[in-house]
């Protein structure tokens, strides 16, 4: 789920997009891209007039419990995160209600300035002793 779709009523419309652009009726894995919501619209990456990102204030609990319903529906077989810190991802397991938690946590961090990429500290221990999968993409810029 990409940054602008993080609401939780644009979750199933992005996957169901994604599915029929990619002719498929499900895909194995479908994660959270980035735990920082952008607000919705056209544009991949939101600015304003300086060139700065548009945040938007999204719960992602919310967003993944839109994320268990497309696992529920068929739409995918898993669901996970990306670039998620150990904070983050205690927030989701510790929901009220949680039914799936995270299969994975893919730990490239991007940032949204020009020229700069970051990668995640070492595992944090919350991610080894809750048997999380834990990768890092091959490519990067």
């Amino acid at each position: 789920v990409w940054s602008t779709f993080l609401r939780p009523e644009l979750v199933r419309r992005a996957l169901e997009k994604s599915l029929k652009d990619l002719q498929l009726e499900y895909v194995d894995l479908y994660i959270i891209h980035h735990p920082v919501a952008l607000v919705p619209g056209e544009a991949i990456l939101p600015t304003d007039e300086n060139g700065k990102p548009i945040f938007d204030s999204v719960n992602l609990c919310h967003t993944w419990e839109a994320l268990e319903k497309c696992k529920d529906a068929g739409l995918t077989k898993s669901i996970g995160v990306s670039n998620f810190n150990h904070k983050q991802l205690e927030k989701i397991l510790n929901k009220p209600g949680l039914k799936y938690k995270p299969v994975c946590n893919q730990n490239l961090l991007l940032t949204l300035e020009p020229d700069v990429c970051l990668s995640l500290p070492p595992v944090h221990p919350t991610f080894v002793n809750r048997g999380f999968y834990t990768a890092e993409p091959v490519s990067g810029p």
